[in-house]
């Protein structure tokens, strides 16, 4: 059966063993006959009556199934051709060449001789099996008898070396008792491998054919396959000058866009290898990855080029100006090194998986092959450079000619954005782990329809389990795509099983692992290493071409995961040892039962859980902690970490989230912590982890030495408290929501809010208004807000004007008006300024709060007939929309302190003309705006942390408090990653008795403006002072109010992010302009 499914008969599999086994004693190609019992033949067996085949062993390492398909190819052939007998023209060519040739044909593999149906009788047994036919050395026989394989040689053996015959029949037995065992082979096909070239070829070859065919795209625009084998060329040159080549490692740190795929092509090109270094990785885990890769060169961006490295690291910029543009020599094999990617290790090290060429021409072949790739797809690349999903959208797709789009970091994270790209471009293929479609799935119903809906063909998923729901959620909004889960390991190049996703049996627990790939073998195994039968869970294992080639220098490691495969007839097969648990159904699909170890995957990362749990462990209030992937609502993981504090208070769950995001990738920090007295413990004294309580809320502690309730409740009373409380903590998947804390620290995203306010609106015909969100993220605070904006809602509408007195008409202090002149006069009125109608706007919308751009109410409405007057175009340089920029990511390292000063420089106060001046304007020079400085640890070179109020006139900080507990809590969401990287914020207070005095109710007005001149200043000079900004507009003020000791006569006005500029300013534009205030 096993053969059957694999397309070969067991004939063809007992010929390939054979050979395989003579191969290891003679030289190759060699060929014998097979004696082939006919089905003509059938009514008189056993008598004799038998066509001939010859078979030709060319490869001594070729697998036995492999060697299998080969066999049956030639077989069929002559089986289509048996009613014409060739045996009179052979013993004619013979007599011809007798003398000149040796026709000796000493090795024969007789046909197995099925007598299933001719069973013996009782009490009578089958003889010994012998060869009458003349000069015959060595015949090799099995017979069929149902549930029996009978085997034999029959041989001469003087014709062989002493003790030959004896180790080929060992060799021989071995193979056939393995196939017996071995529960499914490691490939569907036995496909021959694809030509060996490396993979970057494949794409040059298309730069060739079609130089002006798009290869890149981004939110930026597009790259040709020409212009991007130019720049890739470039970078090939600048790293041979450095003396790159096969066995080289070359880091890779840049942001998300076309400079990845340049990149990673010109690493290639020079010979040597890529090395990922994510730009939002911790300082500490680069510099691990670094160390353990040996990393001496790293290529990067403006925007990272100052991000900090350990010492002897040279760095290069991307894009390799003044290098030539044509191609290099080639170098090197298929054999080489093409990436070593880092994933999690159970010691606190990573640990790098080599992969060189030739597994990713197998994988890159199969699915060409398989699902059609070509120069009309255009795949949507939302995975990270680290995560090997990567690699098929950068070397395969333009491997095959096909189109890549970039996802920003800003698409990247937003559903909202990515769904609007996914529509938008015509995007054919979509590849990423279930999670992030997944974080989409709920804005589908409402694209149903739209235009781009028919586009995308194609789905891959794979790094993590596939809720059961996404593929029919997904094909209800792309009717046309069909929906493939893939799996595998890193070590294994990215994926080496797949099953495509029909409709989905309400039976499954999780989607089914699918097949190998071509060319991959899949073993089961249990804990003596034999295979298990169907239904039985045991140990997986991956053999076949998709190997890697181990760990990077790490040999105890390679040699302790990649072991040999004894089910393989080819001389040095591995099989690696993936962690995993699984078992086949009946018609050999895989079922995954997942990981043996404590290593899990989080939104597609490899995890190991002790990596996490050594991280937390080291922080002081902390004795111990054990860390697992807990399931939610939708299938989908949290990462727990259980901590026992060190004393009697827990510590803070923040201060143990930052703990572990300073060396540790963001998704291998917790979602959740929970505090426990003890660990619980089975019955023979091992870690009870299912008694650990789930669902749990974060933060909150546990006593498991007795057995004891769950904490109290102490949240607000209130129906619409309790409502809103119920649906956080239904689509967060807790037990329970702490309704006075942040419900960002509970686990909340933004899309979990685009989920609540959309059940608000349908439970209470409110939304969530968004000013909620950034003042008082709480679910007691949304519950204020959502009541105040339905008690307004009922409110009767107040009477109308005309039921009003009018008072009489003051005398005018000011001239009054001219009356606009009448139609009469020749001269058109103007339109009424009357009250536009309300427009709707569901901020947590994109394409809300886009439809309410497009209709451009910033505009007033032309007046019918009126006249247009035209005027002279004067563009400013494009330059200055970038020197002007919001900035929200920062260089790494402290605000020099020269630039700090430089840029408070601008606001202060200095004689110029005769009098007092500052370089922006103030209504009547009250200057009423105060700047206040928050100098977080390390944030500004020479500057202690601490809260400092800028003095103008002095040009000067004082100091008002040197330990403010301001933290990114007091930020939005969207901006606390923001804080996370700044060196320091600026907070614009206005005073109103500098001003109220003179300007009364227009005090606030007055204030307003002087902000937004200031502002602009400081935004504009972002290129002479070398400082970037990011606009805040609203702060949760309680959490500043204090610290700054404000009163009622204070006004909070706007907010800076600030941190040295990320990348160094164009100092001209092509027209001669320059940013303001920069020196010649």
């Amino acid at each position: 059966e096993r053969a059957r499914r694999a397309g070969v008969d067991p004939d063809d599999l007992l010929a390939a063993a054979y050979t395989a086994a003579l191969a290891e004693h003679h030289p190759v190609p060699f060929s014998l006959p097979v004696v082939r019992w006919t089905e003509a033949s059938a009514p008189f067996r056993p008598g004799e009556f038998t066509a001939l085949s010859w078979v030709t062993r060319e490869d001594a390492g070729l697998g036995v199934w492999e060697q299998a398909a080969e066999f049956h190819r030639t077989v069929a052939e002559d089986l289509a051709a048996d009613d014409v007998s060739g045996l009179a023209e052979l013993r004619r060519r013979v007599m011809r060449e007798r003398r000149e040739r040796d026709f000796d044909l000493p090795v024969v593999y007789t046909g197995l001789l099925d007598l299933s149906a001719q069973q013996l009788p009782d009490g009578v047994r089958l003889g010994p099996w012998l060869t009458c036919t003349p000069d015959v050395a060595l015949d090799c026989i099995a017979i069929d008898e149902g549930d029996e394989l009978r085997f034999s040689w029959d041989a001469t053996p003087s014709r062989f070396p002493a003790g030959a015959l004896e180790a080929m029949f060992a060799r021989y037995r071995a193979s056939l008792e393995s196939l017996a065992a071995d529960p499914e082979p490691a490939h569907d096909s036995g496909a021959v491998l694809p030509e060996e070239r490396q993979v970057q070829t494949l794409f040059e070859s298309w730069a060739v054919e079609r130089p002006d065919a798009v290869a890149v795209r981004w939110a930026g625009g597009t790259l040709t396959y020409g212009e991007l084998n130019r720049w890739a060329n470039r970078i090939a040159w600048a790293l041979r000058e450095r003396a790159v080549g096969p066995g080289t490692p070359v880091g890779i740190r840049v942001r998300r866009g076309p400079a990845m795929a340049a990149a990673v092509h010109g690493v290639l090109k020079a010979g040597g290898f890529y090395v990922p270094l994510e730009p939002s990785l911790p300082e500490a885990r680069t510099a691990a990855i670094i160390g353990e890769a040996e990393v001496g060169l790293v290529l990067s961006d403006a925007a990272t080029t100052d991000a900090p490295l350990p010492g002897g690291v040279e760095v290069l910029p991307v894009e390799a100006p003044g290098f030539p543009e044509h191609g290099p020599e080639r170098t090197g094999s298929v054999d080489d090194l093409a990436y070593v990617i880092f994933t999690s290790g159970s010691t606190g090290t990573p640990k790098g998986v080599e992969v060189t060429h030739r597994p990713l021409l197998n994988l890159f072949d199969w699915c060409r092959r398989t699902h059609g790739f070509g120069p009309d797809d255009v795949g949507l690349c939302v995975t990270s450079l680290g995560f090997d999903l990567s690699v098929f959208d950068l070397l395969g797709l333009l491997g095959y000619g096909a189109s890549v789009y970039l996802a920003d970091e800003a698409e990247q994270r937003d559903p909202e954005l990515l769904l609007d790209v996914l529509l938008r471009e015509p995007v054919t293929f979509w590849n990423s782990a279930p999670t992030t479609l997944d974080q989409m799935s709920a804005l589908f119903p409402g694209r149903r329809g739209r235009p781009g809906t028919d586009t995308l063909r194609l789905v891959y998923l794979s790094g993590d389990y596939t809720p059961l729901p996404l593929p029919d959620e997904v094909r209800a909004l792309f009717p046309q795509a069909r929906v493939v889960s893939l799996g595998g390991a890193t070590e294994a190049t990215v994926w080496s099983n797949w099953f495509e996703v029909g409709t989905v049996d309400p039976a499954w627990r999780s989607i089914p692992y699918g097949r190998p790939i071509d060319n991959a073998r899949y073993y089961i195994l249990d804990e003596e290493f034999r295979p298990c039968p169907p239904g039985q869970e045991g140990d997986l294992w991956i053999g076949g071409d998709c190997l890697g080639r181990g760990y990077h220098r790490r040999p105890e490691l390679t040699a302790e995961r990649f072991l040999p495969d004894p089910f393989h007839g080819r001389a040095g097969a591995r099989m690696y040892r993936t962690g995993d648990r699984a078992s086949t159904f009946p018609d050999g699909l895989i079922s995954f039962h997942g990981r043996a170890d404590d290593q899990v995957k989080i939104r597609g990362f490899r995890v190991e859980l002790a990596e996490v749990e050594h991280r937390l462990r080291s922080h002081p209030e902390v004795k111990d902690v054990v860390a697992l992937a807990r399931p939610d609502g939708r299938g989908d993981r949290r990462l727990v970490a259980y901590a026992v504090p060190a004393g009697a208070v827990a510590p803070a769950v923040a201060e143990l989230r930052r703990h572990a995001a300073h060396t540790l990738p963001d998704y291998m920090v917790p979602n959740v912590v929970v505090f426990v007295d003890v660990f619980p413990a089975t019955a023979n004294g091992k870690l009870d982890r299912d008694a650990l309580p789930w669902p749990a809320e974060p933060g909150s502690s546990h006593t498991l030495t007795t057995a004891t309730a769950g904490p109290a409740s102490d949240e607000p009373d209130g129906q619409l408290v309790d409502d809103i409380a119920e649906i956080f903590a239904e689509l967060l998947d807790l037990a329970a929501i702490d309704t006075s804390a942040d419900i960002w620290d509970q686990g909340a995203t933004s899309f979990t809010m685009i989920q609540v306010a959309r059940s608000l609106q349908d439970r209470h015909g409110v939304r969530v208004p968004v000013s909620v969100l950034l003042t008082a993220p709480t679910v007691a605070g949304i519950a204020v807000a959502v009541a105040e904006a339905a008690g307004a809602a009922e409110e009767p509408p107040a009477a109308e004007a005309a039921h009003e007195p009018v008072p009489a008409d003051p005398a005018p202090a000011v001239p009054a008006p001219t009356e606009p002149a009448t139609a009469a006069s020749g001269t058109a009125e103007p339109t009424s300024a009357a009250t536009p109608d309300v427009f709707e706007v569901d901020f947590f919308s994109a394409e809300s709060r886009e439809a309410f751009k497009r209709a451009r109410r910033d505009l007033r409405p032309p007046v019918e007939g009126g006249r247009v007057l035209p005027l002279d175009v004067a563009d400013v340089a494009e330059e200055h929309f970038g020197w002007r920029e919001s900035r929200r990511a920062f260089a790494q390292g402290p605000v020099p302190h020269r630039a700090f000063g430089r840029m408070l420089g601008l606001l202060r106060e200095t004689r110029a003309g005769g009098r007092t001046r500052r370089l922006y304007p103030s209504a009547g020079d009250t200057y009423s705006v105060q700047v206040h400085v928050h100098v977080r640890p390390g944030g500004v070179e020479g500057v202690p942390t601490g809260l400092y109020y800028y003095h103008p006139v002095e040009h000067a900080l004082h100091l008002i408090d040197p330990d403010p507990r301001i933290d990114r809590s007091s930020h939005f969401v969207y901006n606390r990653p923001v804080f996370d990287r700044a060196g320091f914020e600026l907070y614009l207070i206005g005073a109103d008795e500098a001003i109220e005095p003179l300007y009364g109710a227009d005090t606030e007005r007055f204030q307003l403006l002087e902000a937004g001149y200031l502002g602009q200043l400081l935004l504009l000079a972002q290129p002479s002072t070398g400082v970037g900004l990011c606009p805040i507009g609203t702060l949760a003020l309680d959490a500043v109010r204090a610290p700054l000791g404000l009163g009622t006569g204070h006004r909070y006005l706007h907010a800076f992010l600030g941190g040295p500029l990320p990348e160094p300013p164009t100092t001209t534009a092509p027209n001669g302009e320059r940013p303001l205030f920069l020196p010649p």
